[in-house]
């Protein structure tokens, strides 16, 4: 059984049910401090990885170790980067960009819809130097 908490607005204005189980372990969205949206609560998914404020060097990876699914994943890729630089996506050690090759431009978020392959590694990679903010959330 669940116990209603609250409704709230999602970005687009849809009401968004916030409840949890009895036992707290299972929930649709929470309501988090000062009112924000726990939005790994909303998407109900487990955290690929996330970094904030992680110093990368230019082409290397930014991931400290790759990623790997344990099954087909869809997932949500968010990064903002305080220095333009193309984004790329390392899948079992092969480098492709992301955003069409285009620069990320400065102090801008970007988000990304990424399908996981069971047992393929995932990594990124940016073309310089830079601090970046990196939120990977599998749905």
């Amino acid at each position: 059984m669940a116990i209603l908490k609250d409704l709230i607005r999602d970005l687009k204005g849809i009401v968004v049910p916030q409840y949890l189980k009895e036992d707290g372990s299972d929930f649709e969205a929470l309501k988090g401090k000062n009112g924000a949206l726990n939005v790994n609560a909303y998407i109900n998914g487990s955290l690929a990885n996330n970094q904030t404020n992680k110093v990368v060097t230019a082409n290397a990876n930014i991931l400290a170790s790759n990623y790997t699914p344990s099954k087909y994943s869809k997932s949500v890729l968010q990064v903002a980067t305080n220095t333009a630089g193309v984004l790329s996506l390392v899948v079992d050690g092969v480098s492709g960009t992301l955003n069409s090759g285009e620069p990320l431009v400065a102090n801008a978020w970007y988000e990304f819809e990424i399908s996981l392959l069971s047992s393929s590694t995932y990594n990124l990679k940016l073309s310089v130097g830079a601090t970046m903010q990196v939120k990977w959330q599998v749905i």
